[in-house]
């Protein structure tokens, strides 16, 4: 791509190219989105091949008008030219457009360049740094350099005329910077270590409703509330499809006082109705915590998904509502913005449900202050094993730009215990199972993190 942009004659062409291969890359990692929007008979292969195209055609619009506006300012303002200059901009609107593909009522932070580096040696310590979003810049940078350095080697090392001095000084410096980072500790241990119970359930499409799969569910719940051998036990998000309040008040009480009995806290997802502190009216997607004393603390989803959460009151995407599947529990209510944290014995949790692991700036208000991260999902919204793989790897991606591990419970899918590298210790995916780990918590926060979470509480 690189090498293609400079052999073009004008931005506008540059522009063009950019927006194309967006498209490619867009549709390579997010085709997944077609089948979330496909239901018959309310939704047509037609109709989801329109709404999926359409998305991803504006998202990649967005790329190329970025790197149009970057291009244009940089020739005004800088006088810039070059190869050096045309990388440096692809990589700045790259990084520019992937944050705004991250919010506003077009968010779509899904597919993102940014998460595909976690396992590259030079360039994973960036993460707490810098952010998915930074390390998608870098990984055009050291595209870039890889390139020139090709093109010097081709021209029988004739290096002074290849690559211009600035990279040649940079290219060392930056990869030795790269490499050496990813031993850096932003976190420290907190010397403590919490036993966790991790809930992996299979339960795709409607199963979940089932009456017997609730029941199921409800005896679950009761028997590990007194099973013991653990601090904690995290079950998936909507575990219960059922609020805590309407249970039997018989279950109810033998749940309290089984965790009492054991001291160990549960942490489970279901329906509640509206959280202190929030304006909102009707049910919400909420992690109840039952914490060792029998006390329960309740925490809402903040970041819902349009259409398949909430139905948006936005008049542009209002026209959509007669072409799109309405989802069954379509009508939740966002939480408020501050909630207060979990707390495990002690040591504070960074919480998220499902796909706000994907919203950076959200993840990083959680994860300040946290000791470990904990996200209740359920994966059984879009039959895609890609789109699941991906979600997994955004898990990881949170977990190494905060440098805290991560708890995932998960309704299909993976769910997974993550360290605070971003690197999975034990996972569960398929078939329903429990697994049980020893998690190091940690103190401290990155600069990715404080940089972040400070960004979110000023523009959301």
């Amino acid at each position: 791509m690189l090498h293609l942009l400079k052999n073009l004659p004008k931005v506008r062409s540059e522009a063009l190219a950019v927006f194309i291969f967006a498209m490619g890359f867009l549709a390579g990692g997010m085709f997944w989105i077609g089948l979330g929007i496909y239901h018959p008979p309310v939704n047509s292969l037609k109709v989801a091949i329109a709404f999926s195209a359409l998305l991803l055609i504006f998202h990649a619009a967005l790329y190329g008008i970025v790197f149009f506006v970057v291009r244009q300012l940089a020739a005004m303002s800088f006088a810039v030219r070059g190869r050096a200059a045309l990388a440096g901009c692809v990589a700045l609107s790259w990084m520019i457009t992937e944050v705004l593909r991250s919010v506003g009522i077009w968010a779509m932070p899904w597919g993102l360049l940014g998460y595909s580096q976690l396992d590259n040696p030079l360039l994973k310590g960036l993460y707490p740094l810098i952010g998915s979003h930074g390390t998608a810049g870098a990984a055009w940078l050291a595209a870039a350099l890889l390139l020139a350095m090709y093109q010097a080697l081709a021209r029988r090392y004739r290096l002074h005329e290849a690559i211009p001095l600035s990279m040649l000084a940079a290219a060392p410096l930056v990869l030795v910077a790269s490499t050496a980072s990813a031993w850096l500790e932003w976190t420290q241990p907190s010397g403590r270590t919490l036993t966790v119970r991790l809930v992996h359930t299979d339960l795709p499409g409607e199963e979940k409703h089932a009456p017997q799969a609730q029941l199921d569910a409800l005896g679950q719940l009761q028997r590990l509330a007194g099973a013991g051998q653990a601090d904690l036990t995290v079950f998936p998000e909507l575990f219960l499809l059922q609020t805590a309040a309407a249970l039997p008040h018989a279950l109810r009480s033998d749940i309290v006082a089984a965790v009492r009995s054991t001291h160990a806290a549960l942490v489970f997802g279901s329906p509640a109705g509206a959280v202190a502190g929030s304006e909102a009216q009707g049910a919400q997607n909420t992690l109840v915590q039952l914490d060792e004393n029998g006390d329960t603390h309740v925490y809402a989803k903040e970041i819902l998904l349009p259409f398949s959460e909430y139905l948006p009151d936005h008049p542009l995407l209002q026209l959509a509502y007669r072409y799109l599947y309405h989802y069954p529990q379509a009508n939740f209510a966002a939480g408020p913005a501050d909630q207060p944290s979990f707390v495990i014995k002690g040591i504070p949790a960074g919480l998220s449900i499902c796909s706000e692991l994907a919203y950076a700036g959200k993840a990083s208000r959680q994860a300040r202050g946290a000791g470990f991260l904990i996200n209740a999902s359920s994966d059984a919204w879009i039959p895609s094993m890609a789109y699941m793989r991906q979600a997994h790897l955004i898990a990881r991606v949170r977990a190494a730009e905060a440098q805290k591990p991560m708890v995932r419970a998960n309704n299909v899918g993976y769910s997974a215990f993550i360290d605070h590298h971003g690197q999975v210790l034990s996972s569960l995916g398929g078939a329903a199972g429990v697994g049980v780990m020893d998690v190091a918590p940690r103190t401290g926060d990155t600069p990715y993190v404080r940089m972040a979470a400070w960004l979110a509480d000023r523009f959301r």
